[in-house]
């Protein structure tokens, strides 16, 4: 919530957790306010991915990484010196009884953009929180391109783009469009060498892949690979 004030002068927009138990975005304008319910009503003792979105194509809420509800209504939000608040509605006290108006629960991985996300964003938040910032030295979400989107750059550290050589960029697992990496017999992305893939003590590697055809494995095929002797996934 954007806003921490008891009378609301200060909302300018908010993601809720109401009492019928339903999510509820709401924005904030300088001569109204704009709400939208979700379909879906949710239960205790289950993690749920939450998104709100809003923009130019109106509002729109998405539960673990699908369409829940949307409206086309839009509007300017107010600028406001508010304050933001994460698990609770008000930084100040409402009442004794209900104090800030907090959340009884558990949250993790919150992010705000200053973009509106589409079907396809939320459902790669969804499932790949680390392409908005985690502690990979690298990270390629192949949406559109072969850029390194760990966000290694904004602590100091270098950024690690590849270079495609014969790949297509493709459909993911979701069906989503120019959000995957395609590849045939020779073709293949490369990243030059720098210290931070000199992993001499430890590593993970991850990744998600689809396998074309069983029949046309050479043996050793491989997914990733550092050098010649180093290190590999095949």
């Amino acid at each position: 919530r954007k806003g921490g004030l008891r009378d609301d002068s200060d909302l300018a927009y908010s993601l809720e957790f109401r009492a019928d138990k339903r999510i509820t975005l709401k924005i904030v304008g300088t001569t109204k306010t704009l709400s939208l319910d979700s379909d879906s009503v949710l239960s205790a003792g289950i993690w749920y991915h939450v998104a709100g979105t809003w923009g130019p194509a109106g509002m729109a809420i998405y539960v673990d990484g699908m369409l829940d509800s949307s409206a086309a209504q839009t509007l300017a939000v107010k600028n406001t010196t508010g304050t933001v608040q994460i698990g609770a509605q008000l930084d100040e006290v409402f009442n004794p009884a209900q104090k800030n108006r907090g959340f009884h629960g558990i949250m993790d991985e919150v992010f705000i953009f200053n973009t509106q996300k589409n079907l396809c964003e939320i459902r790669d938040i969804y499932s790949n929180p680390c392409n908005v910032g985690c502690d990979a030295y690298v990270y390629y979400p192949f949406s559109g391109n072969y850029e390194d989107g760990s966000g290694e750059d904004k602590a100091g550290k270098d950024i690690h783009n590849g270079t495609p050589y014969g790949t297509s960029i493709s459909t993911d697992r979701f069906d989503c469009s120019q959000c995957s990496s395609q590849y045939g017999f020779i073709d293949y992305v490369i990243i030059p060498q720098e210290a931070d893939f000199d992993l001499t003590e430890s590593f993970t590697i991850a990744f998600w892949v689809k396998i074309s055809a069983l029949s046309s494995i050479l043996g050793s095929d491989s997914f990733v690979t550092k050098g010649s002797n180093s290190y590999r996934v095949t």
